[in-house]
């Protein structure tokens, strides 16, 4: 009857399920999409809760895995231009700025930034390189 109610398609149950961290002390649920190994959300019931600090009641939660979610979603990642970030170079931090007032998104590489989590947001095709002292936009060759 619940899985009628739900509104799904499919309803499973999987009585041994042990993923997880073992803090549930009850029911555990997952949303599983077809074709995915990994849930989009999972969560249960945790019994006492906040007993630490000094009323316990009894609570459920769940975590959302939004890059499970973006993974199948027909997402359209916006073009953008990859720049290293100097803030010290004027003539780059110029050629930026001209970019962006004719509407291009431009993305400055941080020392931390990875270029790959970068790409999950943006498709960077291009990048800023300095050809003779010219901040030129050329296609990308590498994840510098």
């Amino acid at each position: 009857r619940l899985g009628r109610e739900s509104g799904a398609d499919i309803v499973s149950y999987d009585f041994a399920d042990v993923a997880g961290y073992n803090y549930h002390t009850g029911v555990t649920f997952s949303v599983n999409i077809p074709g995915r190994y990994q849930p989009i959300l999972r969560g249960g019931r945790y019994d006492d809760i906040g007993e630490r600090f000094g009323r316990k009641r009894p609570a459920v939660g769940f975590t959302l895995y939004l890059r499970e979610i973006i993974a199948v979603m027909d997402t359209k990642r916006p073009y953008a231009i990859l720049a290293p970030n100097k803030l010290d170079d004027a003539a780059l931090q110029s050629r930026i700025r001209e970019l962006r007032e004719n509407g291009d998104i431009v993305i400055e590489k941080l020392p931390e930034d990875n270029v790959a989590s970068l790409e999950e947001s943006f498709r960077l095709d291009e990048e800023l390189i300095c050809i003779n002292g010219v901040w030129t936009v050329a296609a990308r060759t590498s994840n510098r």
